[in-house]
């Protein structure tokens, strides 16, 4: 009888509803940056925050956060243990959300009606 290989990847731990929830977060990550990119000029002194349509941001993030609200409720099997992740990155993307769509805009107006 052989001896049954060992893995030794600690990525054995993680649920595969978690794995999935994480490719997907890459994905949406990637095309957002690559419309970043895109929209990127180096002749264009304006905000990237103005050019970018906060629909794109909004639809990113609340599919995202839609996506964690089963863990951070603590709904199925072991979202117990994955709850405080879930309720974290819930928490963080809405408030780089808001920072990113409402704070940053307004601290670069109010700071460019100063000059």
């Amino acid at each position: 009888m052989q001896p049954k290989a060992v893995s030794l990847s600690r990525t054995d731990a993680i649920s595969p509803q978690i794995k999935w929830l994480m490719m997907g977060m890459l994905a949406l990550a990637f095309v957002l940056m690559q419309a970043v990119v895109a929209l990127a000029k180096p002749e264009s002194l304006a905000p990237l925050a103005e050019k970018i349509s906060p629909s794109v941001v909004n639809i990113t993030t609340s599919t995202t956060v839609l996506g964690l609200l089963p863990l951070g409720l603590g709904l199925g099997e072991g979202a117990e243990i994955q709850q405080p992740l879930a309720l974290t990155l819930i928490g963080g993307l809405v408030s780089a959300t808001i920072l990113t769509l409402w704070v940053v805009p307004t601290v670069y107006r109010t700071l460019g009606a100063l000059e």
